[in-house]
């Protein structure tokens, strides 16, 4: 008797089977959607500088800093716009790289290049496929020791 219904149940079985498969399959795909980001990167400083701080920024390695006004506080904010980005790259997001140089009263405390860390609001029935992204806060530890 068991036999029997193995036989009469295993073949719409296998067929469910095979067809939640598929479906699982296609629920996994993600579209082909290129997200771009246009907004500033937002720099922070730990520990804060001092009120009379000046600091420079560009995108990308071997770039050219240019001086950054401060935002709130504490807060620098470098827009994807010419000069702090190459006039033949799109300001989409895709460089993620910001070299920064931070200056006091007593001289230059910060010269270095910084990754971009990003914020991504998944997609999907799953949240498998990445969406839209924004920059997170740039934090640059300095030593205020030194400075």
């Amino acid at each position: 008797m068991d036999r029997r219904r193995l036989v009469r149940w295993g073949a719409p079985l296998l067929a469910l089977a095979a067809m939640l498969s598929v479906s699982s399959c296609a629920m996994n795909v993600c579209p082909a959607i290129a997200y771009m980001y246009g907004g500033p990167a937002v720099v922070e400083f730990d520990p804060a500088l001092p009120p009379a701080s000046a600091v420079e920024s560009c995108f990308g390695d071997e770039c050219e800093p240019v001086a950054v006004t401060a935002g709130r506080v504490d807060e620098w904010e470098v827009p994807q716009e010419t000069p702090y980005i190459s006039p033949d790259s799109i300001p989409g997001g895709e460089i993620r790289v910001l070299r920064i140089v931070a200056s006091t009263a007593t001289g230059v405390v910060v010269d270095d290049t910084f990754e971009i860390p990003i914020l991504v609001e998944p997609e999907g029935v799953f949240g498998q496929c990445p969406g839209p992204f924004r920059f997170d806060t740039v934090v640059v530890e300095w030593d205020a020791e030194r400075g």
